[in-house]
């Protein structure tokens, strides 16, 4: 019975929480024995306590508590053991609809297999159907058109996508180009956060990166970056010249040379040609930026990505101070798309800089809940009028455009 529950909800683990738990099945069989303790130990007190023999009750609690301290126990020794769990990331609502079939047709292959043998000889090759409702190869064949489907649906379709990932209170932008090509912007605090999300917008089998950008060295914005390495295959990672002083990044660059990434730096003027009239445009910070240790919130690595008639403006966490720079040096601010700096801090944002850059859409990127009141009321003022998307409201929301037309998709 044990076996037969855990068959039937694992698909649905793996699909909401895409975490496979190896460990699940020998925690259950140690787990199980206790429960009439807390069942029937918990529901005898309930009711003396109900009864008004509130003494009397303690004593069927005490038989309730021993059963919950043993499952907690265990399923936390469970959780410890090497390998127990592992982040299954792209299990899909049709991958969850074949698990389902398969495990159905295992069950009833009997019932399949006299339904079949009663059609007629014309079409019908028992042995062959035989062959097919096997286990082995039923589950084979599965898994195989799978691959297929997932492999074919996946390839690039000549339009590039942006998606702003859902990774919390932290920033996590993955674009890729008409052509294939894939850049990670920051990434968030959390490393499996960003590899779960990764997982449900790349292919599978997709463990390769052209580029890694990093804005700047906050927590919210690079600890997840130092674990990418790990996972994928990262062509060159970009960071500013304050970052690079900043020892704040040291982990960073670290994890970034030790699997031999590409380390290179830019500042106001520089141009990434990301290919098929894909490119970004680094707008900030200059230079000569920052004598400081420290990199700050305003010395985030700002640019603006440009494809035909579409543009977006990736603002990073820079703030008023160099806004206000950008408006009076009348940098080349005007975009479709507008990623509202830090998070929708009140410090960001400001009325001069929604002015300049002129957005049709703004998106913020933000976690629910947040100890930082983000975003600030004054800016979604700011922003009235104009079309808004949040992460934490929306969840990952994608850009799919050609250059001329824009399609918005939102996980909510």
């Amino acid at each position: 019975m044990t076996l037969a529950a855990v068959v039937m909800t694992l698909p649905l683990m793996l699909f909401y929480f895409n975490n496979l738990s190896v460990a699940t099945l020998i925690t259950n069989f140690l787990i199980v024995p206790v429960q009439p303790l807390i069942l029937f130990g918990g529901s005898a007190g309930a009711l003396l306590g109900i009864m008004g023999f509130e003494v009397l009750a303690r004593f069927p609690f005490w038989l309730a508590w021993t059963g919950l301290a043993w499952t907690v126990g265990v399923v936390q020794w469970a959780a410890q053991l090497p390998g127990a769990t592992h982040m299954l990331p792209g299990y899909s609502l049709p991958l969850l609809a074949l698990t389902y079939a398969a495990i159905f047709a295992l069950r009833w292959r009997s019932w399949l297999q006299q339904v079949l043998a009663h059609l007629p000889a014309r079409i019908r090759t028992v042995h062959w159907w035989s062959l097919f409702l096997s286990p082995v190869a039923g589950g084979a064949l599965a898994v195989g058109v799978v691959l297929v489907w997932s492999v074919a649906l996946t390839q690039p379709d000549g339009r590039l996508h942006i998606w702003f990932l859902d990774v919390g209170q932290g920033d996590g932008i993955l674009m890729q180009t008409p052509r294939g090509r894939q850049v990670l912007i920051d990434g968030g605090a959390e490393p499996q956060v960003l590899f779960a999300q990764l997982g449900k917008v790349m292919p599978f089998w997709d463990r390769t990166l052209d580029l890694a950008v990093l804005t700047h060295p906050d927590d919210d914005h690079m600890a997840a970056q130092i674990e990418l390495p790990a996972r994928f295959a990262i062509d060159t990672a970009i960071e500013t010249n304050a970052s690079r002083r900043d020892p704040r990044a040291e982990p960073w660059r670290i994890a970034m040379t030790h699997q031999n990434v590409n380390l290179a730096v830019q500042h106001a003027g520089g141009w990434i040609d990301l290919g098929d009239g894909v490119a970004l445009w680094v707008l900030w910070p200059p230079a000569g930026e920052s004598t400081t240790e420290e990199a700050g919130n305003e010395t985030s690595l700002v640019l603006k990505l440009v494809y035909g008639n579409f543009s977006m403006l990736l603002t990073g966490d820079a703030e008023q101070l160099s806004e206000a720079v950008w408006v009076q040096t009348q940098l080349p601010l005007q975009s479709t798309v507008l990623k509202v700096g830090h998070h929708g801090s009140a410090k960001s944002t400001t009325t001069a800089l929604v002015a300049a850059v002129d957005p049709a859409i703004a998106v913020i990127q933000v976690g629910a809940p947040n100890r930082y009141g983000h975003p600030a009321a004054e800016v979604l003022d700011r922003l009235a009028g104009r079309r808004l998307y949040r992460t934490d409201h929306h969840g990952t929301i994608e850009f799919i455009t050609d250059g001329n037309r824009m399609d918005v998709r939102t996980e909510r």
